[in-house]
């Protein structure tokens, strides 16, 4: 058995410098925390004793770099002591104006250019295959993929992109059949914020490693690269270790909200979380958004936000008190406001809507959400 190995560590979608528009400070502490992160990268490809460091994609989040982050890259890509590859994406295309156009990296570095090419890394036994977006979208660069086979030698790619048989999309797509007979031994992607855990098509095995930083609550969860380790050229035992990076978590959460409008009890978010709480359920009372967050700050709950999505549960006023609607409304009313379950919640409020249409002989119509006619 060949026990020639090869360490790599993959990432993509760093996102450098992004605007952070919502953020006190102008993104001025997010962009050090994304600065700090791209470190944390670069020593834990030194402490692995990496063979490479893959970039997918969107190292940066547009054209703009600022010059603490052209240093931090400086010192990243000199510390981790390994070739690094990267291969420009929709967000960081290659450009006049592109970032790549304005840095001095050290010659460890390899930046891909527009069509498939290879880096042959003799002394490692390893061929890197990779191409670079030149505008925002790119159609499939990965068909005119072409590799060669040689023993002891192994083939990796990488590459910007979406897995999508439909070869029409805008982001380099990349079908299943071409990846199962690509001849790559591992297949380094980036463009997906969700790490996708070890993918396998034929004899070539692929990941997306999602964003080792979140940027908002459309990224919520642990975030972080991978650290790959195949072994044996031509068909490798391969195996992916995840690797936490973010500083800053996202997380996102549900609470139903009592008919009286009052929330008893607030959840609270870790030192390194950002939390934002969805209100939902059909209440009297509409919560106060501005004393949900006095009170967060009193109760020490951390970064918190909410958004209210409730709406209003009420009888209706014309009618008569003493009526059969009116004690049926009374009940469902009472039973709602006694209910903790947000399922339980959904039914009452359906059965207030049947029970008014029968009571009025009247027909839902379920173009307006089941409102009598």
């Amino acid at each position: 058995m060949n026990e020639k190995s090869l360490k790599i560590i993959h990432t993509a979608d760093l996102h450098l410098d992004a605007a952070f528009e919502s953020e006190p400070d102008g993104g001025f502490e997010r962009r050090r925390e994304q600065r700090r992160v791209l470190m944390k990268i670069a020593e834990t490809a030194r402490d692995e004793k990496a063979d490479l460091l893959l970039i997918a994609g969107d190292l940066f989040d547009s054209d703009m770099c600022y010059a603490e982050t052209r240093d931090v890259l400086t010192e990243a890509f000199t510390i981790c002591a390994c070739p690094v590859f990267i291969s420009p994406g929709n967000h960081d295309f290659l450009s006049s104006d592109s970032p790549y156009s304005k840095l001095h990296l050290p010659e460890n570095v390899y930046i891909f250019k527009e069509g498939p090419s290879c880096i042959s890394l003799h002394s490692k036994g390893v061929r890197v295959y990779g191409a670079g977006f030149t505008d925002r979208y790119s159609p499939s660069l990965f068909e005119k993929l072409k590799t060669e086979r040689q023993e002891d030698v192994f083939n990796i790619g990488v590459f910007h992109g979406v897995i999508d048989n439909c070869l029409s999309a805008k982001y380099n797509p990349i079908s299943p059949d071409q990846i199962k007979e690509c001849g790559l031994d591992y297949l380094a992607l980036g463009h997906v914020h969700t790490a996708s855990g070890l993918q396998r098509f034929g004899n070539t095995y692929y990941a997306f490693p999602g964003c080792p930083q979140g940027k908002g609550f459309d990224e919520c969860g642990d975030k972080g690269f991978y650290i790959i380790t195949l072994t044996g050229p031509g068909n490798p035992l391969t195996e992916a270790r995840f690797q936490s990076s973010a500083e800053t978590l996202y997380r996102e959460e549900n609470i139903t909200v009592p008919i009286d409008g009052e929330i008893m009890l607030l959840p609270h978010a870790a030192e390194n979380e950002i939390l934002r709480v969805r209100l939902s359920g059909s209440v009297h009372n509409k919560p106060n958004i501005s004393a949900l967050k006095l009170r967060a700050e009193k109760e020490n709950a951390g970064r918190i936000s909410f958004v209210d999505e409730t709406d209003f549960f009420s009888a209706s006023p014309d009618a008569p008190q003493g009526s059969l609607r009116w004690y049926f409304e009374k009940n469902i009313e009472e039973l709602r406001g006694t209910t903790g379950s947000s399922y339980e919640s959904l039914l009452l409020e359906e059965a207030m809507k049947l029970g008014r249409a029968a009571l009025e002989n009247g027909e839902l119509n379920p173009a307006n959400g089941g409102q009598i006619l």
